[in-house]
């Protein structure tokens, strides 16, 4: 992580908190920012019931969202204060299925009672003039 440059404290301080009380779209999923830096965002999505379609496993959707927030808050230190940035373009592989606490289906990898909490990480490959193009990783912590 020694590569991403320390956002100025203030800046992260703020961006903290403005995401966790000014994202309505974040407190309904419960996403969480756990740090960022320029060029690289850590976040957190626990999960309980809410986010799981009728056979018990997290929708699809609800890991998007943390992948594409998660780029927003790798490119919100790369910008220019009040530039404006949207997601062009995102593809998603979904290999393993997330299972909430209390799933009586469990696993071998995801015994009943395991509680997945998906963590995004990632940072840019490519940074371009008017794009940026980017990978990281969800995993299950």
């Amino acid at each position: 992580m020694e590569r991403y440059d320390v956002l100025p404290p203030a800046l992260k301080e703020a961006l903290m908190q403005k995401m966790k009380t000014d994202s309505p779209f974040w407190t309904l999923l419960g996403m969480e920012l756990l740090d960022a830096r320029k060029g690289w965002a850590r976040m957190r999505l626990p999960f309980d019931r809410k986010l799981v379609h009728p056979m018990g496993i997290a929708h699809g959707g609800a890991i998007f969202s943390i992948a594409d927030s998660a780029v927003a808050m790798v490119l919100i230190g790369m910008v220019d204060r009040g530039d404006a940035f949207v997601t062009v373009e995102m593809k998603l592989n979904y290999v393993l299925p997330f299972r909430v606490r209390g799933d009586h289906r469990g696993g071998p990898d995801h015994p009943p009672g395991h509680e997945n909490r998906p963590r995004r990480r990632g940072g840019p490959e490519r940074p371009g003039r008017t794009r940026r193009q980017g990978a990281g990783d969800l995993h299950d912590h």
